[in-house]
């Protein structure tokens, strides 16, 4: 593909299971902690497309299944 060619582009895939094997207990810890500090500073927040009370399960759930809400159909248990 011309895309990848002229633009000097090159793909290498991860596969977490076989790093998972192959990282000594230190790079694993590193790596958790990095991705743990990432998540308190918000870097991974999905977005929500709708926040529906409990009782209204069975709208929430067709909105999931259709998938067209745009994020994640979230359900409150005190609302």
């Amino acid at each position: 593909n011309g895309f990848v060619i002229f633009r000097n582009l090159c793909f290498r895939g991860f596969w977490l299971t076989r790093w998972l094997r192959e990282a000594g207990p230190r790079e694993r810890e590193d790596m958790f902690g990095e991705i743990f500090r990432l998540a308190a500073d918000g870097l991974f927040l999905p977005r929500v497309a709708v926040e529906l009370p409990l009782a209204q399960v069975k709208e929430a759930v067709a909105q999931a299944l259709a998938g067209a809400a745009g994020g994640k159909v979230l359900l409150h248990l005190s609302r």
